[in-house]
């Protein structure tokens, strides 16, 4: 049956939103539109230093808007083929810095991206094919010192997976190709390419209290054979509720185009990150009459070499991308969440705390890290947490958010605690429905940096209503 559905919302420092989306068609064909614009002033006031007054930022209007097309055709019961399509423009001011007086910058960018996709079924398991495109153009003006960069991606993509079940068994089998396309100023007469071709798989064995699973891929980059990838992941439940889990990996990352190209700085000679990393686990999951508990605690250690950073070498007035360092992640992350479920009735409390420690192990002239020191915007003490409370169709809910001080290039990026609030209500009546809800973020009205020198808004508001025609 085709439904309707329209949103519309506003908010502080004139954000407004709006948001039509059709869906339609019978048992063999169907489809689903959806456009939506979003746009903003975004002239909040901040703090900027003790003994100085709150200061409006500037130069921060956004607007975007996208369309997303979804097609499906159901062309024999155990096969379908389908079309997406997704295209959206936005055009940013980008404001001033704590420590500029004003900004001209702005930057317009237009993406679109297609995607054909053809899923079958079969006795034994689904093989899936995929074709994409995706186009990508990112254009950077600053009208202050008469500085323009153009740049364009394309991104042409292949897969096909075969998945197969035998009993306990559960084996993978795919190939992918992606091939990449570039050209911008900032590559001067580089019209770098790169073409990549994948094969992997995955083969999963489950049985009484065990769970194994072995995964491997083997790429090639433009003609070359990159590091063999191998994982292999193991769970062992020793008791009913409570699981053990282990698991060990080969990590790789290949540079990418501005690594490699951008002048002044881009490396040729780049060598790909790599490493290995472990991970172990134990959780527990229960339900007792209208009481749920999940809790669960994991470990990892990670070891990349050969790390990309833009760095100034002794003697060079510029940045440049060198493999200079190595890092090492190691952490624990517990989590617990509690709910509470009776009739018209539910309430749930979620807790999570990240302890990571990421440190360079090779001494940085610029920016400046010593041997030891934590990364640069990583925070070693990261929390979160929320409650919701439900009643028929109202809901409230509470969720903050901790973040430690980080290392930033110039100065550091002090700890902040983050709070939003929500309440919701949904109605119904025959073929027609609504939600209305109301946020409020920064309920606390904190002063905040994400990134250094780029301010967060205060205290602000979100509301909006949702229709929905059956």
């Amino acid at each position: 049956e085709p439904s309707i559905s329209l949103r519309g919302t506003r908010g502080s420092f004139g954000q407004r939103e709006h948001q039509i989306k059709a869906s339609y068609g019978g048992k063999r064909v169907r489809a689903t539109t959806r456009f939506a614009h979003r746009d903003a002033e975004n002239n909040f006031f901040y703090f900027q230093a003790e003994g100085l007054p709150e200061r409006e930022q500037t130069n921060a209007e956004f607007f975007q808007r996208y369309v997303l097309q979804d097609i499906y055709w159901k062309i024999s019961p155990s096969s379908e083929i389908s079309v997406h399509y997704w295209g959206q423009e936005s055009d940013r001011n980008l404001p001033p810095t704590l420590v500029q007086n004003k900004s001209e910058a702005h930057q317009d960018d237009r993406s679109s991206r297609a995607l054909l996709q053809f899923k079958h079924l079969t006795n034994k398991g689904f093989l899936q094919a995929k074709l994409a495109l995706l186009n990508e153009d990112l254009n950077y003006y600053d009208d202050l010192i008469r500085l323009e960069s153009k740049s364009h991606f394309r991104t042409y993509l292949g897969e096909i997976t075969n998945n197969w079940y035998f009993g306990n068994h559960h084996v993978l089998v795919g190939l992918t190709h992606i091939a990449n396309e570039a050209n911008s100023k900032g590559y001067r007469d580089n019209e770098p390419s790169q073409n990549r071709t994948a094969l992997f798989g995955s083969w999963k064995y489950a049985r009484n209290k065990w769970v194994s699973q072995v995964s491997m891929r083997q790429e090639l980059v433009d003609s070359t054979l990159t590091a063999f990838t191998p994982s292999i992941g193991l769970e062992y439940s020793p008791i009913k509720h409570l699981s053990l889990k282990g698991k060990v990996s080969r990590n790789f990352n290949l540079p990418t185009f501005n690594d490699r190209f951008w002048q002044p700085g881009g490396n040729p000679d780049l060598l790909p990150e790599s490493g290995w990393s472990q991970e172990v686990g134990v959780a527990y999951e229960a339900t007792t009459g209208p009481l749920s508990i999940s809790t669960s605690l994991t470990a990892f250690n990670r070891n990349i070499h050969n790390w990309i950073l833009w760095s100034q070498k002794e003697g060079q007035r510029f940045w440049s991308a060198n493999n200079i360092t190595e890092v090492w992640s190691r952490g624990l992350e517990p989590r617990l969440e509690l709910t509470y479920r009776q009739k018209d009735f539910s309430f749930s409390l979620f807790g999570g705390y990240d302890f990571i420690k990421s440190t360079n192990m090779t001494d940085v002239k610029a920016p400046v890290m010593k041997k030891g020191e934590q990364l640069i915007y990583t925070p070693e003490d990261q929390a979160s947490g929320s409650a919701t409370l439900s009643w028929k169709n109202l809901t409230l809910s509470y969720h903050h958010q901790y973040r430690g001080m980080a290392r930033g290039m110039n100065e550091d990026v002090e700890s902040y605690d983050l709070g939003n609030a929500r309440i919701q209500y949904k109605g119904k009546i025959k073929s027609f429905s609504t939600t209305l809800f109301f946020n409020l973020n920064n309920v606390w009205d904190e002063d905040y940096l994400v990134l250094e020198r780029r301010p967060m808004p205060g205290i602000n508001w979100q509301t909006g209503i949702q229709i929905n025609f059956n």
